[in-house]
């Protein structure tokens, strides 16, 4: 009897994509056993309902994530929105695990937030796509170990029939070899799905396994390591020099870090050139309110090197899980040949010291010449280009791929699951 009132419970389906439910539990007419497989329901879902409603089950599904993602978290989501989503487009695909009748009982085992999209490099073609802005550098759903491939199974199945004429969905800068994309390469072949991964790239990565000192001396060469002491020696002629981690439990001095942080940015080169945070409104009150709910909820780490007590080099990681981003720095320009922005990264290495740390995304672009000089590992992040639909809607999806492989003369991509079922 419970085990048929969990099944009803997972049926509720509709039409609309805002809070609609979608069992994608196994169907099939074999006899129930004492120990049923788990029951999952998918449910498209806005930010307020599930910050509100959900907030202590998103909190430990990031803690959880098989792959963590600061930038999916609860508060970075509040930090993102009210200021890249005035339109309030963004939804949040959401997948819960029924584990018996009770549906108090849910489980929070995936989120995504995904966009629609009405254009397609120079086409007119309607897709979807995880949601990104140009200060999220990590796209990976949240998703426990245990859910992967159920992940995939519901959101595509939620997207094959509810998601009208979209022909494709795009996940941007997720781990191009992690367990996530291995389980995107299961589901793909098992169901013969058209998938593939057109673009790809590798960041520097710190990885926990050495003692700070012990990794400095591995991976930087000796006349580096020479030069650097030089540096910081002549740096501490000019005054008293220390490093600083700010107390962010003082949100005065957290304000204070913030705007040091801003002054020093908008005087270099991005200031120059326009790139710097302050010259974008929306980017500065991101960066205020996401530095401000990361402190708060214990999820930062900001330092400084500082010269006769005014900061020269600064920078802030935000952790997620395991895991760490590094999310911003920015030096004083008037110091250059000190390095004081390479003195603080080898200050950074303490990160490996930590409890509870196991790596740092370095959230750079390939082949950045200073931290792929101290960070020896790297992180391949991929795009991912997934048919959705029917038959018709996948073979153009194929055709497609193949017109784009064939216009930048690649002959394949670097992954196309293509099978048929």
């Amino acid at each position: 009897m419970a085990d048929n009132l969990a099944q009803n419970l997972s049926l509720r389906t509709y039409d609309s994509i805002d809070g609609g439910y979608e069992d994608i539990s196994p169907r099939g007419g074999a006899q129930i056993s004492a120990a049923p497989p788990p029951h999952y329901i998918s449910r498209i879902m806005h930010f307020e309902e599930l910050n509100c409603q959900f907030g202590h089950e998103w909190d430990d599904l990031e803690k959880k994530a098989v792959e963590p993602n600061c930038f999916y978290s609860r508060w970075a989501m509040a930090a993102s929105l009210p200021h890249f989503d005035i339109t309030k487009k963004i939804r949040f695909f959401t997948l819960w695990l029924y584990e018996n009748a009770d549906p108090e009982d849910a489980k929070l085992c995936a989120l995504v937030p995904i966009e629609p999209m009405y254009q397609y490099g120079k086409y007119p073609i309607i897709h979807w796509q995880n949601w990104l802005h140009h200060n999220i550098f990590a796209g990976s759903p949240l998703v426990l170990e245990d859910a992967t491939e159920a992940f995939w199974e519901a959101i595509l199945k939620k997207f094959d029939r509810q998601m009208g004429l979209s022909l494709f969905l795009h996940i941007n800068l997720m781990q191009s070899n992690g367990p996530l994309a291995r389980a995107l390469r299961a589901v793909s072949s098992r169901k013969g799905r058209h998938t593939a991964m057109v673009w790809q790239e590798s960041r520097a990565m710190l990885i926990k396994g050495q003692t700070p000192e012990n990794y400095y001396e591995n991976v930087v060469r000796s006349k580096k390591r020479k030069e650097l002491r030089r540096q910081a020696n002549r740096l501490k002629e000019l005054g008293e020099c220390k490093f600083i981690r700010c107390d962010i439990n003082d949100p005065l001095l957290v304000q204070n870090w913030i705007d040091d942080f801003l002054k020093i940015e908008s005087a270099g080169w991005k200031g120059a050139n326009g790139s710097a945070l302050n010259t974008h409104p929306d980017s500065l009150a991101f960066f205020h309110d996401i530095i401000i709910k990361a402190a708060f909820e214990g999820k930062a780490e900001l330092l400084s090197l500082t010269l006769k007590g005014e900061p020269i080099a600064m920078l802030v990681n935000l952790f997620s899980g395991e895991g760490c981003f590094s999310f911003k720095t920015t030096y004083d320009e008037q110091y250059y040949k000190y390095s004081p922005g390479v003195l603080l990264q080898i200050e950074n290495l303490l990160l490996l010291n930590r409890d509870n740390f196991q790596w740092c995304d370095s959230c750079a672009v390939e082949g950045h010449p200073m931290i792929d000089s101290l960070w020896s590992d790297k992180r391949s992040m991929g795009r991912f280009s997934i048919a959705i639909g029917g038959p018709i809607k996948q073979a153009i999806f194929s055709l497609l791929r193949r017109v784009e492989d064939y216009k930048s003369g690649k002959a394949a991509p670097r992954f196309d699951i293509i099978n048929q079922a």
